[in-house]
């Protein structure tokens, strides 16, 4: 085979595709750069044939003398098309082998909560994080609920003060109408917000947000 220079490049404009030269298994080839190294990701034989077998000796005869072909010719083959490709283990086929798959219709509430009671100038967060955890954990062991606790830090104008965000969704495992998560999720706003001294607790669905308290700023 030809020489080439240690670095070519050619770039067909009218395409605007870009060839390059590299040494593939001792031996430099022309490929198209944006194709390089990817013959697997289109080629039929990786997709999951179930006749490919590389390697044993009972590996697809076309396969096997393709890649004898390419090996003598120092070229690269991905396979397009094959009268005997057999996709029984397709990666698309395999990603959809889920057992014991249950659907529900998705549906999702969250809480928001903050930690300072009322519009006091000190608090103890650590004690108001506790305490919440606690009410939540109470909660989801009467309702048999799974939510979700997330930290997070509420800014608004004249000051900032840390809180939670709780989450629920409507499980696989605890199917419920929406309705019913809807009700769940604001009695438990309601209880956060009585026993944290909160002026008021924002409660979000898909389809609107809840703000349980007045949304004066004296009250």
């Amino acid at each position: 085979m030809a020489a080439f220079p240690a670095t070519v490049l050619r770039k067909e404009r009218a395409m605007g595709k870009i060839y390059e030269v590299y040494e593939h298994h001792g031996t430099r080839v022309w490929v198209r750069k944006d194709l390089k190294g990817k013959h697997r990701d289109h080629c039929l034989c990786f997709d999951g044939c179930s006749k490919f077998k590389p390697g044993t000796t009972d590996n697809c005869k076309r396969a096997a003398l393709l890649y004898a072909l390419c090996v003598a010719l120092d070229m690269t083959t991905p396979v397009f098309e094959c009268p005997e490709y057999d996709g029984a283990n397709s990666r698309e086929e395999e990603s959809m082998k889920v057992t014991n798959m249950e659907v529900v219709e998705t549906y999702w509430a969250q809480i928001f909560v903050g930690f300072r009671p009322g519009y006091a100038q000190g608090w103890n967060q650590l004690a108001a994080d506790e305490l919440a955890r606690n009410i939540i954990h109470g909660f989801v062991e009467v309702e048999g609920l799974c939510v979700t606790v997330t930290p997070t830090n509420y800014c608004y104008k004249g000051g900032s003060e840390d809180g939670i965000i709780i989450g629920l969704i409507n499980s696989p495992r605890f199917p419920e109408e929406p309705e019913q998560i809807k009700k769940k999720a604001l009695s438990l706003a309601n209880t956060l917000k009585e026993r944290l001294e909160q002026n008021r607790v924002s409660v979000q669905f898909p389809d609107e947000t809840i703000m349980l308290g007045d949304k004066k700023d004296n009250d």
